[in-house]
């Protein structure tokens, strides 16, 4: 039997496990370093509120993602926003994200200068970049 080891039980390392897991042929080891399992994703709850702490959110409109958790039978556990609005937690203080954004980038000049997140100069400096892209 053949040994696999998988470094980090991050997402990556958790999906690349459960899918090698359904070989016979072989053994998956998984070596995480830290107390919990789930890398940069971490879901904390405070004061009501359920805050999901990581790069991004899990986005139930990507059919991948939902087929993997229906397989693994997790579709129950999955949490609506209830309230369609979105916030980045930021120098200790909750900003919500403009309308006008995907994902939290800003889709046009609008979205960007509603932006609490970044200051006049960088929001100057992100339209100049945007200006010199379209004439080059």
């Amino acid at each position: 039997m053949k040994r696999v080891a998988i470094i980090g039980g991050g997402l990556s390392g958790l999906t690349a496990a459960y899918q090698l897991n359904k070989t016979n042929d072989l053994r998956v080891d998984l070596y995480e370093a830290d107390s919990r399992l789930g890398g940069k994703f971490h879901t904390v709850h405070r004061e009501g509120f359920t805050i999901e702490k990581g790069p991004d959110s899990f986005l139930a409109r990507k059919p991948a993602g939902i087929g993997l958790i229906k397989e693994l039978g997790l579709e129950d556990q999955l949490i609506a926003n209830a309230t369609g609005r979105s916030f980045i937690f930021h120098d200790k203080q909750l900003h919500p994200i403009p309308e006008g954004s995907v994902m939290g980038i800003p889709t046009d000049e609008a979205a960007l200068l509603q932006s609490e997140l970044l200051t006049a100069a960088e929001k100057e400096r992100a339209l100049q970049e945007k200006n010199d892209l379209l004439n080059r």
